[in-house]
C-alpha cells in the first residue's frame, strides 16, 4: 500500500488532535496501515481492501484494554473516513492513561486498612492528629497546586477534608482509614472530583498516612517521646 506525503500528514495531524504526541507515534503502510504508541503499546490496525486506499474491519487496542473491532464487514472507507477513527483512537489513549484503576486504588487501601484488627483500633495521640492535619493540608495544598480545580471542586475537597480532620479527634485509625477512603470514593462515584485527582490524593495519603495508621500510638519520626 502507498500513501503520499499529504495522507501521512494528515494521520500525523489526526493523531494530534486527539491528545497524542505524534513523536511518540510509528506508522507503517507496508501491508496494513498500522499505527502504534509506543510508551503505552497502543495499537490501530487498518487493512486496506482495494487502491485509494479503502479500509474495512480496522481495529485497534488500548494500553492493556481487549482488542476491539471498528468496522463492519463489507463496508469499506476511504482514509479521510479513517481520520475520525484515529483521532478517537488517539483520545482514548489520552483517556486511558489518565484514567486509574479505581479497583486497584480500592485495592490499595483496603490492604491498609486490613493490617489492622479490633484491638489496633486504637484512638490517636493529640501529636498524631497533629500530624494528620499536616498531611491532610500538604495533600490539599499539592492538588490545587498540580489542577486547575473548580469552585464547586474545591469546596467538595475541602469539605471531606475538613471531615477528616475532625474524625481523626474522634474515631480509632481502622474506623478512620474507612471513613477517608469512603469519602474519597464517593466523591469519585458522584463525579464531584476526576479519577485522577483521585488518584493524586490516595497515593500521596498511603505513604503520608502510613506512619499513623500501620501500627499503635507511637512517636513521630524525629519527635521526643
Amino acid at each position: 500500500m502507498e500513501l503520499a506525503k499529504e495522507q501521512r500528514n494528515a494521520i500525523f495531524r489526526a493523531v494530534a488532535t486527539g491528545g497524542l504526541d505524534p513523536s511518540e507515534c510509528e506508522l507503517n503502510y507496508e501491508t496494513y496501515l498500522t499505527i502504534k504508541h509506543i510508551p503505552t503499546g497502543s495499537w490501530l490496525l487498518a487493512p486496506p481492501v482495494t487502491d485509494g486506499p479503502r479500509f474495512t474491519m480496522w481495529r485497534w487496542q488500548i494500553g492493556t484494554d481487549p482488542a476491539i473491532t471498528i468496522g463492519e464487514p463489507g463496508i469499506a472507507i476511504d482514509l479521510n473516513q479513517l481520520l475520525g477513527s484515529i483521532t478517537n483512537w488517539s483520545n482514548q489513549i489520552v483517556d486511558w492513561i489518565d484514567a486509574p484503576d479505581l479497583w486497584e486504588l480500592r485495592h490499595k487501601w483496603k490492604n491498609l486498612s486490613g493490617r489492622y484488627n479490633d484491638g489496633l483500633n486504637t484512638p490517636f495521640t493529640p501529636e498524631e492528629q497533629e500530624g494528620i492535619s499536616a498531611q491532610l493540608a500538604d495533600i490539599r495544598a499539592s492538588i490545587k497546586e498540580t489542577y486547575a480545580l473548580t469552585a464547586e471542586q474545591e469546596k467538595n475537597l475541602d469539605a471531606r477534608f475538613e471531615e477528616a480532620e475532625k474524625a481523626s479527634k474522634r474515631l480509632g485509625r481502622k474506623d478512620w482509614v474507612l471513613l477517608f477512603m469512603g469519602g474519597l470514593f464517593s466523591l469519585i462515584l458522584t463525579d464531584a472530583i476526576t479519577p485522577g485527582i483521585a488518584e493524586h490524593i490516595l497515593t500521596m495519603a498511603v505513604h503520608g498516612f502510613d506512619v499513623f495508621l500501620s501500627a499503635g500510638p507511637r512517636a513521630l519520626p524525629g519527635r521526643a517521646q
